[in-house]
């Protein structure tokens, strides 16, 4: 890889390891990719990084971010997805409740997502605001999105992993807590005091038909 452009403006933690996101240019295809690095891995081997590439390089869905490559060089652990030109997290884009329309298709595209990425015994671990990405459209009627960091916890957590299906419901609580985050305005933790979830049970009761307060 090379014409690394740094992404972060910020010396950053992610995933609990200090962290670097680049644009980058692939010698061999020409084509731009996301590279991240985390230093200060010390659990991930190069069997890790190979066995977790095997497993989501074979995932191809347009809601899911590709994973192209993980591998181990100079001290640090390098993840290679899909560069998405134009896309924004969630975090980034969350400026207030959304209309239900939009709301409705959001969850579509996250649901129709992780029922493949499920199919293939795998769970995706980065379901929050700030691993989703997002484009809006030209009228900004409808969003776009996407699950991106997928394989990474997977790697950073190898050795610690639970049974994929306690992984995948694990999914579907993120799942819930991003629905709310995302009708409410407000980043939902998976922490929050009860007191604060009711309020947002609350105005979801309020603004937003039945059927999306039930699911």
């Amino acid at each position: 890889y090379c014409n690394a452009f740094c992404l972060d403006q910020h010396a950053s933690r992610s995933f609990g390891y200090p962290s670097s996101t680049f644009q980058v240019t692939n010698r061999e295809d020409g084509r731009l990719y996301c590279l991240k690095r985390f230093d200060n891995v010390r659990s991930v081997s190069p069997k890790i990084a190979a066995a977790v590439s095997d497993r989501w390089t074979k995932l191809d869905h347009p809601g899911v971010v590709s994973f192209y490559q993980c591998f181990v060089a100079q001290r640090a652990v390098f993840f290679v997805h899909e560069y998405v030109l134009g896309a924004r997290t969630l975090k980034e884009r969350l400026g207030g409740p959304l209309s239900e329309p939009i709301l409705w298709s959001c969850v579509a595209q996250i649901v129709a997502a992780i029922r493949v990425i499920h199919g293939n015994n795998l769970a995706v671990r980065t379901l929050t605001l700030q691993h989703v990405l997002s484009l809006s459209d030209a009228t900004g009627t409808r969003l776009r999105v996407r699950l991106g960091s997928c394989g990474i916890v997977d790697a950073l957590e190898f050795e610690a992993r639970k049974h994929f299906t306690d992984l995948q419901r694990d999914d579907i609580r993120d799942l819930g807590r991003l629905i709310v985050s995302l009708a409410t305005g407000t980043e939902v933790a998976a922490k929050m005091d009860e007191a604060a979830l009711n309020r947002c049970e609350a105005f979801m009761a309020q603004n937003y038909s039945s059927d999306l307060h039930n699911m």
